[in-house]
């Protein structure tokens, strides 16, 4: 038996014809734009209707935005009256609008550690969100959680509260075809991270794992082409749903042992977080498989693989155009960056659905690097 919500209504647009009745123009309310999203010419009238009655406009947002950059804008969100954030960019970006939104609801709060511990009581309305993604990738415009990185303390932290959950998302396909190879590959890459990692998860249920395989069937039909730069209308369509639905799916069972690992190498190493969370990708597909064969044959049949070798080499087909091996080397990643105790310290590390030792960690990392 499963439970399951989902809350945000989402809009399929074109960037020729953009449905504007999720994000009204309102003097109350915030943008919080990427600077990618401020250059991209589908999103001009988009962002020119919501912004020209904003009383606050919030760019550019720090990529995986940190604790110090987002308590530095605090005191902007709270000296204006807010009902509304629209956030137009990638999952930094929708992340930064959750996490401004939580603390415009908290003004006494200072600290963003305590706004992600739930400590606090919100004194006024938390604002709306509308999320208008601009990469296929973590699926931030459907969940209620955001990741922030504390660069003092070398720490992920994740500000998670059910009203922080979009509202509404506005998914434009047109708004991805000016993504160069390199800001389209780590996102992609998350997004088949979240869809493995909501299979393979302790609170996986038929509802779940409905989006993560529907997720899935899109990244491995469109997402060789999209990774190659083709950026035809049904290309960009199917990755841009494929995120969202991977993003329903970790929203009910959150991520895993995947992104346990991947913390510590995007905090201690600077390896782009898509990458860090795919690399061990194939090996713990096939460590699963292996011992819940039936389950697994049966998810592989069902994305039209005859196999669950097959499925493998379909994730690896993905880590391979996106040149995951040539991005950890530029990184300098070793195979003692990834420590057991360091992974396990990480409670997402517990949503994992099979027993983890040190042993079949270090397993994983010999068969992928």
């Amino acid at each position: 038996m499963g439970s399951f919500r989902v809350s945000t209504r989402v809009h399929e647009s074109s960037g020729l014809h953009v449905d504007m009745a999720p994000i009204p123009p309102s003097r109350q309310s915030a943008i919080v734009l990427s600077k990618s999203a401020a250059t991209n010419s589908s999103l001009s009238a988009l962002i020119q209707s919501v912004s020209s009655a904003a009383a606050l406009v919030i760019s550019p947002v720090e990529s995986e935005p940190s604790v110090q950059w987002l308590e530095s804008r605090f005191p902007q969100v709270r000296e204006v009256e807010l009902d509304h954030i629209v956030a137009i960019g990638g999952g930094s970006c929708i992340d930064t609008a959750k996490v401004l939104a939580f603390a415009y609801a908290r003004p006494e709060v200072a600290s963003l550690s305590v706004l992600a511990s739930s400590a606090s009581e919100a004194t006024r309305m938390t604002p709306n969100i509308t999320a208008v993604p601009t990469t296929a990738g973590t699926g931030s415009e459907v969940t209620s959680f955001a990741t922030v990185w504390d660069r003092k303390y070398q720490r992920k932290l994740s500000v998670d509260h059910e009203s922080l959950t979009p509202t509404h998302a506005l998914l434009i396909p047109e708004a991805l075809s000016s993504l160069r190879k390199r800001n389209a590959v780590a996102p992609l890459l998350d997004a088949m991270s979240h869809s493995l990692e909501s299979l393979w998860n302790s609170s996986s249920s038929e509802f779940s794992d409905v989006h993560a395989c529907s997720a899935l069937r899109k990244i491995f039909e469109f997402g060789p082409e999209y990774l190659l730069g083709v950026r035809e209308p049904q290309v960009l369509r199917h990755v841009q749903l494929a995120a969202t639905n991977a993003g329903i799916a970790i929203q009910q069972t959150r991520t895993s042992i995947a992104h346990a690992v991947s913390y510590p190498l995007t905090l201690n190493k600077g390896i782009p977080h898509g990458y860090a969370c795919a690399f061990l990708l194939p090996a713990i597909w096939t460590y699963v498989a292996h011992r819940e064969p039936v389950r697994y044959a049966r998810i592989s049949q069902f994305l039209g693989h005859r196999s669950i070798e097959e499925t493998r080499s379909r994730v690896e087909e993905l880590l391979q155009i996106g040149e995951l091996q040539s991005a950890l080397q530029q990184c300098g990643f070793s195979k003692t960056d990834v420590s057991f105790e360091e992974v396990q310290s990480y409670s997402r590390s517990q949503n994992f659905s099979q027993p983890l030792t040190a042993e079949v960690l270090e397993s994983w990392v010999d068969e992928c690097v």
